[in-house]
């Protein structure tokens, strides 16, 4: 639904009830890997915009609370990775480390027109909006970690404080490693089974089979390969807000329209201050909560 937790450790705003330690856990295993000299890439998937209506006020004062929760929760974990890379003396940048991705389907008018009959909708209808724009974002809504191609865990719980709090709403979850036998007693985690397939298979959905093609993508965890996915995602971005792109984008990662510096600040896109074709602030701003805790 959305990405919030760490609040202690945000800039701002640390009495949010988003006390869950998942981002601050995330950031510290990237730091330590940092500090070891040792690669360790993350991605992390999420919606372009949360769950609910924008246009009801209600819902719209939410989601930008969420948003913006979610912006410093997203700075927080940059600036620790960028305030680590200073510390190792490194030139990377912290995007290098932590690559933070959405998906969105962006097809031709043509495609659209035709699949969606041959009568065109009335104008100021909604759907006459979205066929002209014939682009819409996939809303994520899977609960899922998948790491080193060797294990996974599936469950119910978002990856926000209602879910995580312990005292609130019941969740439940599997973690599975495939193993193989080596030649002593023990076992040892698989990294080419089923669960680096099912990644692969991810990926390779998401990137149109390009994933498969092209050699800079074959070790997830390299540093070329998560600048590969951040050039990918970056072009398909721009040809997904493109009006003039009047083609099919097969790409559907996203770069989550936001932009690091060096130093872990992060901001708007000059050209993008709102949600793509939602009057609603990438970076949200205080609002009103139905109920707080609901974080």
């Amino acid at each position: 639904q959305f990405f919030v937790g760490s609040s202690k450790a945000w800039e701002e705003d640390q009495h949010a009830c988003a006390s869950n330690v998942v981002p601050l856990e995330i950031t510290q295993r990237v730091v330590s890997k940092i500090r070891a000299g040792e690669d360790f890439r993350v991605y992390i998937v999420l919606p372009m915009l949360p769950e609910g209506n924008p246009e009801q006020p209600l819902v719209r004062s939410s989601i930008k609370t969420i948003l913006h929760y979610q912006y410093l929760t997203i700075q927080m974990m940059y600036k620790r990775i960028a305030a680590a890379l200073k510390e190792v003396g490194s030139e990377r940048h912290p995007c290098d480390y932590v690559l933070f991705l959405c998906l969105g389907k962006k097809e031709s008018q043509r495609h659209v027109m035709q699949s969606g009959g041959q009568e065109m909708p009335l104008p100021g209808t909604l759907e006459y909006k979205w066929r002209l724009k014939s682009r819409f974002l996939i809303y994520v809504h899977s609960k899922m970690a998948l790491a080193d191609d060797s294990h996974i865990v599936i469950g119910s719980a978002n990856l926000n404080q209602r879910s995580l709090d312990g005292t609130r709403d019941t969740e439940v979850a599997v973690a599975a490693c495939q193993v193989r036998a080596n030649d002593s007693t023990t076992e040892e985690a698989v990294e080419d089974g089923a669960v680096r397939d099912f990644r692969r298979s991810l990926w390779a959905e998401h990137t149109s089979g390009l994933s498969e093609e092209d050699a800079a993508l074959t070790d997830p965890a390299s540093l070329t390969a998560i600048t590969r996915i951040r050039e990918l995602a970056d072009d398909a971005l721009n040809k997904y807000i493109d009006d003039s792109f009047d083609n099919e984008h097969r790409i559907r990662f996203l770069r989550y329209p936001l932009q690091v510096s060096a130093d872990g600040t992060v901001q708007t896109c000059p050209d993008l201050p709102n949600i793509p074709d939602f009057d609603v602030p990438v970076v949200g701003a205080r609002g009103v909560l139905p109920s707080t805790p609901a974080l």
